[in-house]
């Protein structure tokens, strides 16, 4: 079962391992180190699977478990991993 969700806080940091969920009615932005940025949707939770920390390539892998993930991709590379078709939606922009 894992540990009990607590509710985020602005500068609050999520590590290898983490997992983050939004609830019926919430969303919510992440900022990664090397800019990207990351915005979940209602319903949505995923768990953190790679944080590199090399400055020249950063990379980041995620496990989406369910719900609504937006990318805008600012520096490095980040890789969605899923395991169900439905209901997910993904979408990457370059910026």
């Amino acid at each position: 079962a894992g540990e009990p969700f607590t509710v985020a806080r602005e500068g609050d940091v999520v590590v290898l391992g983490g997992r983050v969920s939004t609830g019926a009615e919430s969303k919510v932005r992440l900022d990664l180190t090397e800019g990207t940025i990351v915005r979940l949707g209602a319903e949505t939770e995923f768990t953190v699977e790679t944080l590199t920390q090399d400055a020249a390539d950063p990379f980041t892998r995620i496990q989406l478990l369910t719900g609504q993930l937006w990318v805008i991709l600012n520096g490095g590379s980040l890789e969605v991993e899923t395991s169900v078709a439905w209901p997910l939606c993904v979408a990457v922009t370059s910026a």
